[in-house]
């Protein structure tokens, strides 16, 4: 991107990180038609990039870029103050004296009110916020739009049914073989890391041990 010949105040956003700066630094930005000009750059007899839809020019794609790595901060950040409110662990609520189970989670209903969905879809969110909110490392990942946030809450998820020592080498091993690979010439795709993901969950001890009970409950 840095050899591409961009306006100056998009160039500028190369240099933001993901969050306030940069969704300020793309307020005053509109889209559409490039301002600038880009005579020369398309392939002959095509449209000049950046003048005609179709025919994007450098600075339109590194503005979609730009607002599809804010929106994905602005999704983690609500993560986060989604578990802030509702707390990290499920809340269990019960009267006085009352041996019944309780109530679990009862905030998920005016989660449901004020996000507008239901209390089932509510407490589906709420799952994988706490989730994510567990593994801060992974959680960056997705901050940083490393990998889509939708692939790092499914593992975060299925990481979190192993053993909590499990839980944190598996994602702790998985967020370093996806650094390793973004710094290298062939970045991990959301399927690459599912699958990396997928593996080191099976050979983890207390998935053995859960598979091996499962079995034995079969019998």
């Amino acid at each position: 991107w840095w050899s591409m010949p961009l306006r100056e105040e998009v160039a500028g956003l190369l240099r933001l990180p993901a969050g306030p700066d940069l969704m300020a630094g793309m307020q005053h930005l509109q889209s559409g038609a490039c301002p600038a000009g880009h005579g020369g750059e398309g392939m002959p007899g095509d449209p000049a990039p950046g003048s005609a839809p179709g025919f994007p020019c450098g600075c339109q794609l590194v503005l979609v870029a730009a607002w599809r790595a804010a929106m994905q901060w602005t999704a983690v950040r609500a993560a986060e103050v989604l578990t802030d409110a509702v707390a990290a662990e499920p809340v269990v609520v019960r009267g006085d004296g009352d041996c019944r189970p309780g109530i679990t989670d009862p905030a998920r209903e005016e989660v449901a009110v004020a996000i507008r969905v239901v209390p089932g879809s509510a407490a589906v969110q709420m799952r994988r916020a706490r989730a994510l909110a567990a593994f801060p490392e992974a959680a960056q990942l997705a901050r940083e739009g490393v990998l889509p946030l939708p692939t790092v809450e499914a593992v975060c998820e299925s990481a979190s049914r192993l053993s909590a020592e499990d839980a944190e080498r598996v994602v702790g091993q998985w967020c370093r073989r996806v650094r390793s690979r973004a710094r290298g010439r062939s970045p991990m795709n959301s399927a690459g890391a599912m699958r990396a993901a997928t593996r080191l969950i099976l050979a983890a001890p207390s998935h053995r041990e859960a598979r091996k009970q499962a079995r034995r409950g079969r019998r």
